[in-house]
């Protein structure tokens, strides 16, 4: 049976959480009396150890984000919903704070419910980790999304595929800019973040802490941007960056990782954290002998050694002499994914939203969906391989 607790709630929500589960599978909701802040409701949760604890409505913003706050350093592998009007203003300092979301008291009962079983869902997977700072949770995916040059779609392909997943498994998926010079993931989603990876890798930074540097998109794809300043990337090592990923794997299902080009030290050191490496290419020669090298040095330092490798074309059906089967003999690699060559994408980019959201139809977007489904991210649906061949 699922328990929930309820801090400084109401009578009243009570009764609409109970009708959003009603007919479903049993729950058992506990009542903890808070007026304001409450050392003592705080440990009558943690000694109860609820599958959920949703803080408010009937308590200030203040009091709620202190509650929160000190359930997460109490029992990390308790997830905590905030119960309250979710303004701008709240949702970064309940990130903060440790809270897994922000929940109107009016919201509907189906929003509710989702709310508090995604919670759930975090919390459990928390608990099979053994809250262990840096334990990747059970299932938990970590994909680097890489590319020996420049220029290939990388970003692109990175943005798009945490998006497509994040349809399925809202706020689950982080997207990290591990590109830390000229890192383009705060331009493909237009964010302005107000932290980076340069606050993630401080002394100190626990995972709970970590989930308030995230950014969230309305996509709900958290995202963690590179730093401002290209000279800070020097202040960020290789082994700093892959623990934050694995931090980052601990909290979540899906990490999507958009390396810089070529093989810095964190692309090298974050490999080793990947579950899955997608080797992302455009349709010229240059691009495809640097891709069969990359993989070849790769190989040859075993940093490939337990992941699972991808091969995505970019600008696929581009007229440049070399077809899809040459490409794919030339690396030795079937591709997952082929993506035509379109406007449409570059001109999505520079508006600063991913394709697949401005177009959810298009043969784009339903090439994104069969790859993250291939991968194991998402529920299947049929798609053609090759998204510009018309049925």
């Amino acid at each position: 049976m699922t328990r929930i607790a309820l801090v400084g709630s109401t009578d009243e929500f009570q009764n609409y959480l109970e009708a959003a589960y009603a007919g479903g599978a049993p729950v058992a909701i506990e009542m903890v009396p808070a007026a304001g802040f409450d050392p003592v409701a705080v440990g009558t949760v943690v000694a109860s150890a609820p599958d959920v604890v949703g803080v408010g409505p009937d308590l200030s913003d203040d009091d709620a984000l202190k509650l929160v706050d000190e359930l997460t350093k109490a029992a990390p592998h308790i997830s905590a919903i905030i119960v309250a009007s979710p303004t701008p203003e709240l949702w970064p300092l309940a990130l903060r704070a440790g809270a897994r979301d922000v929940v109107a008291p009016i919201a509907g009962g189906v929003a509710i419910r989702e709310s508090f079983d995604r919670a759930i869902e975090v919390g459990r997977r928390l608990r099979g980790a053994g809250a262990e700072p840096g334990a990747a949770a059970p299932g938990s995916r970590v994909l680097a999304v890489v590319s020996p040059k420049g220029g290939s779609g990388k970003t692109t392909v990175a943005s798009n595929l945490a998006v497509t997943i994040a349809r399925q498994r809202p706020e689950d998926v982080v997207l990290a800019d591990l590109d830390m010079q000229f890192g383009d993931v705060v331009h493909a989603f237009r964010l302005e973040p107000e932290y980076s990876m340069l606050h993630a890798v401080a002394p100190g930074v626990t995972p709970t802490m970590l989930k308030g540097f995230l950014t969230p998109h309305s996509s709900e794809v958290l995202t963690l941007a590179a730093p401002d300043r290209p000279e800070d990337a020097d202040d960020i090592d290789g082994e700093s960056a892959t623990g934050v990923v694995r931090d980052l794997a601990s909290l979540f299902g899906v990490v999507v990782v958009d390396t810089a080009a070529g093989l810095d030290e964190r692309t090298l050191a974050v490999l080793d954290a990947a579950t899955d490496v997608v080797f992302v290419t455009a349709t010229d020669v240059p691009s495809v002998r640097a891709v069969v090298k990359e993989l070849d040095i790769l190989r040859r330092l075993g940093a490939l050694d337990g992941s699972r490798t991808h091969l995505v074309l970019n600008r696929a059906d581009a007229r440049v002499g070399l077809s899809a089967s040459d490409i794919q003999e030339t690396i030795g690699m079937q591709a997952s994914l082929a993506i035509p060559s379109t406007r449409a994408i570059p001109a999505a980019l520079n508006i600063g939203e991913p394709y697949v959201s401005t177009d959810e139809r298009s043969s784009v977007a339903r090439a994104f969906s069969r790859f993250a489904a291939e991968l194991g991210l998402v529920n299947s649906s049929p798609e053609p391989s090759w998204p510009w061949k018309k049925r």
